[in-house]
């Protein structure tokens, strides 16, 4: 934590981008965190926050590639 005139301030920032939306399995679709993850965010602590981010990447990246998976079916059933 960084210390600003006595206000501790979060190094780990969140990554909601207010594209607030869920998909079937809670899991917002614009940063990519779980509904349990978001209500926890404020109290977590950094490594919390770390791992909490660590997972919402590796979300991330399955969810493009299961796009991109479905794209590559859709053009090949296109032609």
């Amino acid at each position: 934590m960084v210390s600003t005139q006595g206000v501790f301030m979060s190094i780990v920032s969140s990554p909601c981008i207010r594209n607030c939306c869920l998909d079937e399995d809670d899991i917002c679709l614009g940063c990519f965190r779980s509904m349990e993850e978001i209500m926890q965010w404020g109290s977590a602590d950094e490594p919390s926050k770390r791992n909490i981010l660590m997972r919402a990447e590796e979300r991330k990246g399955t969810r493009q590639r299961r796009c991109e998976m479905r794209q590559q079916k859709d053009d090949g059933d296109n032609r």
